[in-house]
């Protein structure tokens, strides 16, 4: 089963994600912000990291260099989830090999990007 760490600063969001992939048969933790998604992601090595950017403290771009900087998460693919992803952000992540997904989405749109993110 793979493991996948969902990295959100929205409580209900992290919720639902959690719930619905958790019953789609993935192994799920969670973190609240940036500076306790990559803790968990020391710790954990996700198979997948999905990503909020705009969070306090922490921005899911910090997240992410700070994963690329670390030989042990240089490798984890990442799913950026946003609903704010300007033109300049869009190519950021073509540019760093990410996907991204804007919110809102739905579950099966949910699912069918983990699954690509997984190469699923």
């Amino acid at each position: 089963m793979p493991k996948i760490l969902v990295i959100d600063d929205e409580l209900n969001l992290r919720n639902v994600m959690k719930c619905n992939l958790t019953a789609s048969g993935y192994v799920v933790t969670t973190a609240e912000n940036g500076e306790e998604g990559l803790r968990a992601a020391r710790k954990n090595k996700p198979d997948l990291i999905v990503l909020d950017v705009k969070m306090p403290g922490m921005s899911g771009w910090d997240v992410l260099t700070n994963m690329r900087n670390t030989l042990k998460l240089r490798q984890v693919p990442v799913l950026i989830a946003t609903a704010y992803l300007s033109p300049s952000d869009e190519e950021r992540t073509k540019e760093v090999g990410v996907c991204y997904m804007a919110k809102p989405f739905n579950v099966s749109e949910l699912l069918a990007q983990v699954k690509k993110a997984l190469g699923e």
